[in-house]
């Protein structure tokens, strides 16, 4: 059975699912080879070398507008409330299927604000019953070993192990004759016990990576280090005959140790133009998080009603940095986050499906912060035309707060105000014998949106107005053979200074023969001019490969990566007077070779 079936929540949003079917014939080792496809995205490389999502058209700055979820669990740093420093290229060795939600105000969850959900769901123990050995390398000196042992000893009683360690090596950028190096050591571990209707997540992780371009003002690094580990235990316990009551205790730690040596570093808080005759930056942070959450739903014939609260304390240490002044300077140690939240479903009838979420968040901040009170409210509903079509819509009202990083980096950090979302989002479908096509469009207003400049970080004055297109077609040939195309455009408001394609698609190809699984994958961004008059190439980025299976138990992986070496780009903006805009490569051309073992 396919466990998106299972697992998706239409309340949520709009989605996009990866079944587990996909990501083995796409050989997706890594969460990047499922994002690097995202519709409406470019997912490539910021400064400090880290993959993450840009929206079409922004820059490759620390985005805040992502959540990324293993269960029902959130990881995303609490530092930055940006997943991706750690779980960029994280394996998909434990993951079944992958949800992605365009989830403006979406509350169900108790989430803190978002705009995209990214839910990675584990492998069920019942299900596979086995012990996976697999192993990758490649030609550009990756790779990557990995044991999951999933079983079902007793009848209330199951068990996930899932161990991966490995080395992405990539090939080293130059900018000025100074080599800019961003490759990476990095281990993860997940276990999760299931015990009648109790289960335990516990997760760790360690990435150690070259810093890329780090703090350098001029983006040429002398030295340039990040580590960083994650670890947490969630505990989720079912109540009730029907299940009804949800409690969730969790508990979350990230250690980041960082090192920056250059002739001039960009630290905000020391003021600019000082931060210019900074030289080395250390910085040893420890942070944590706590979190409680209850939530209970009642049904009836016509109507779920779901109500709940959490409350969640962050604790910000700075436990070594250097220089010293920063001490003084970094004052937002904890936040406290307050929740209650309710969504309701109502069938109006058997065609028609109506959603109604309101959340109220309350922030207790410390170091001369004010506190916050906000609002999230959302109406959406499913509309059923005929037995091929169906329409599904939703209008929102929703925010994003300043994380500890935007704070920090704030020469006000008083004065920096939540960004505020407000907007509407419809997508048309129809399906039809073995075709399916969907039409999205969203138009999205963004106020007070926060950017970093020279001074730190502040809120733009301009609101900022986008409306997202989108085509999805998706032709199941017979039950081995599928074709998926996918294209969209941003028209947005600030095309004069856009910093990533407004314009993609992609198309891919996937099918079984015998004991072959085959794959292609052509990924279009479009070129584009920099306001400074830098020109960006248009990318072709084509992935392939191919499977073969020995037996039941042994399979022998071929994959090629950027074969037409003609990767998407990542932009880092001009600096007026300073710098101009740079451009870079995401992804190497590379073959990789994987073996997994099955016992």
């Amino acid at each position: 059975m396919d466990l998106t079936n299972k697992t998706r929540v239409e309340s949520l949003g709009h989605y996009t699912l990866i079944t587990r079917k996909e990501i083995e014939m796409m050989q997706a080792n890594k969460l990047s080879d499922i994002l690097k496809s995202l519709r409406l995205h470019t997912f490539v490389q910021n400064s400090f070398g880290v993959y993450q999502l840009t929206s079409a058209g922004d820059g490759v700055g620390i985005t805040t507008e992502y959540r990324l979820f293993i269960n029902d669990h959130e990881v995303s740093s609490l530092h930055t409330d940006n997943p991706f420093l750690i779980y960029d290229n994280y394996p998909l060795d434990n993951i079944d299927h992958i949800e992605i939600y365009w989830g403006a105000g979406a509350v169900r969850i108790g989430n803190e604000p978002s705009i995209i959900m990214i839910k990675l769901y584990t492998k069920q123990p019942d299900r596979e019953n086995a012990t996976v050995f697999k192993t990758s390398v490649s030609t550009t000196k990756d790779y990557g070993f990995s044991f999951t042992d999933a079983r079902k000893p007793k009848e209330n009683f199951s068990y996930l192990v899932s161990v991966y360690q490995g080395y992405d090596n990539f090939k080293t950028q130059h900018l000025n004759n100074t080599p800019l190096d961003r490759d990476n050591f990095r281990q993860h571990a997940f276990l999760q016990f299931n015990y009648y209707d109790t289960s335990i997540d516990i997760g760790f992780s360690r990435v150690k990576r070259d810093a890329y371009m780090g703090l350098e003002v001029d983006r040429t690094p002398d030295f340039s280090k990040i580590s960083s580990e994650d670890a947490y235990i969630s505990i989720t316990q079912y109540l009730l005959d029907d299940k009804s009551l949800k409690l969730n205790f969790a508990y979350d730690e990230n250690r980041r140790n960082v090192e920056f040596e250059n002739n001039g570093l960009y630290l905000p808080a020391l003021r600019f133009p000082n931060y210019m005759n900074v030289n080395y930056y250390y910085e040893n942070r420890n942070l944590k998080k706590y979190t409680f959450n209850i939530s209970k739903e009642f049904k009836t014939d016509r109507n779920i009603l779901l109500i709940g609260s959490s409350a969640k304390f962050k604790k910000n240490d700075i436990s070594d940095v250097y220089p010293p002044a920063l001490r003084d300077k970094y004052k937002f140690k904890n936040q406290n986050l307050y929740t209650i939240f309710a969504e309701n479903q109502f069938n109006i009838n058997e065609k028609n499906l109506l959603f109604i979420s309101l959340k109220y968040d309350h922030y207790d901040r410390d170091g001369g912060l004010e506190k916050l009170n906000k609002f999230i409210s959302r109406l959406g509903f499913i509309s059923y035309i005929n037995n091929d079509l169906y329409i599904k819509g939703f209008l929102t009202k929703t925010y994003v707060p300043p994380s500890f990083y935007e704070i920090e980096s704030s020469q006000d950090s008083k004065n920096l105000k939540s960004e505020d979302v407000k907007g509407g989002s419809l997508e048309l479908n129809y399906e039809k014998n073995k075709n399916k096509f969907q039409l999205f469009y969203v138009y999205m207003i963004m106020e007070k949106l926060i950017d970093f400049g020279l001074r730190g970080t502040y809120n733009l004055d301009k609101s900022i107005k986008s409306n997202l297109f989108a085509f999805d077609y998706e032709s199941r040939v017979d039950a081995n053979k599928k074709i998926n195309f996918s294209a969209y455009k941003n028209f947005i408001n600030f095309n004069s200074t856009k910093l990533s394609p407004t314009f993609g698609w992609y198309v891919r190809y996937l099918q079984s023969i015998d004991k072959f699984d085959l794959f292609g994958e052509l990924i279009y961004r479009e070129g584009f001019t920099v306001f400074d008059g830098s020109k960006v190439s248009q990318s072709y980025n084509f992935n392939a490969g191919i499977i073969y299976h020995h037996s039941p138990n042994l399979s022998i992986k071929l994959k090629g990566e950027n074969l037409l070496n003609s990767s998407p780009k990542s932009v880092f903006p001009p600096i007026p007077s300073m710098l101009p805009a740079s451009v870079f490569n995401a992804y190497d051309r590379k073959i990789l070779v994987t073996i997994e073992k099955v016992f």
